[in-house]
């Protein structure tokens, strides 16, 4: 028993908010690569060629992929294990709407018509996904579990309507953990296959595309699509090192407060930075 006790002690393992930190970062790196450096920084401030600078920001890119798939894990989890469901959907409401005008400042050259409110921002994916699971917490609490699948059918088309960060598609990054729980290989399983038809299916029909498939060919442009979705099964793989524990100096809101704050002042920086 105390050999046992000892590998686990060796093995490396992450507690949530090591995972939620890696998150944040990967994230934020993501936005300032968007935000503040677009190719022409790195060509007409730093001198770059054209390859070199595409490289840098596909690959800056694709550590930004890493995050979604921990947060979405975050929601699934959320979902479990909240003591005050309504609470936690209400949370995840109030920071979808304080985050959209820094969201979409901050994002303005990628926005359908430059609105300031447009429900675009990642939270409004999350929020979708945590009412998915409320929904089937509801009707499987009255008997009538398979109704609810009706309603999260209709849920999972909104976000694709509204242009939503990550889509239809990003509401399963959620689901598919949650109704997985138990197995937690199931979940790092299925978390994996969904990365994999998400960017497929975004490098097979995004209007970079080449031609069919280009995104397996290394002399295309289109191969930094196959890197970003390595940059998220990463992300699906630290999952897999989740010790089930919250961690020292677990900040809550913190964590919230991080997505809107950090949009404004890439949306400011904006003004100083050279682009």
């Amino acid at each position: 028993m105390e050999d046992t006790i000892e590998t686990r002690k060796q093995r490396f393992c992450l507690t949530w908010d090591q995972l939620k930190w890696i998150a944040v970062v990967s994230m934020i790196i993501d936005h300032t690569n968007k935000v503040l450096f677009p190719q022409t920084f790195y060509i007409e401030q730093l001198g770059m060629d054209i390859e070199t600078s595409y490289m840098i920001r596909n690959l800056l890119s694709a550590l930004g992929r890493i995050a979604f798939p921990i947060f979405a894990f975050g929601i699934a989890q959320g979902c479990r294990l909240t003591r005050n469901p309504k609470r936690y959907l209400l949370r995840l409401a109030l920071f979808a709407v304080v985050s959209e005008v820094p969201y979409n400042l901050a994002m303005n050259d990628m926005v359908f018509g430059g609105k300031l409110f447009a429900f675009h921002n990642v939270f409004f994916t999350l929020l979708i996904g945590a009412v998915c699971c409320q929904l089937y917490v509801f009707f499987h609490g009255i008997g009538f579990a398979w109704v609810s699948f009706v309603f999260i059918f209709c849920l999972i088309a909104v976000p694709e309507l509204l242009g939503t960060d990550y889509g239809g598609l990003g509401v399963l990054f959620i689901l598919l953990p949650y109704f997985s729980y138990a197995n937690k290989r199931m979940q790092i399983a299925l978390l994996g296959v969904m990365t994999v038809i998400f960017y497929i299916f975004y490098a097979q029909f995004s209007l970079g595309a080449e031609y069919l498939f280009a995104w397996m060919d290394p002399l295309s442009r289109s191969i930094y699509q196959f890197t970003d979705t390595i940059g998220a099964l990463l992300g699906v793989a630290l999952l897999a090192f989740y010790s089930g524990e919250k961690g020292k100096g677990y900040h809550k809101w913190l964590f919230y407060a991080i997505y809107p704050v950090h949009l404004l002042l890439l949306y400011l920086l904006k003004f100083i930075v050279p682009v």
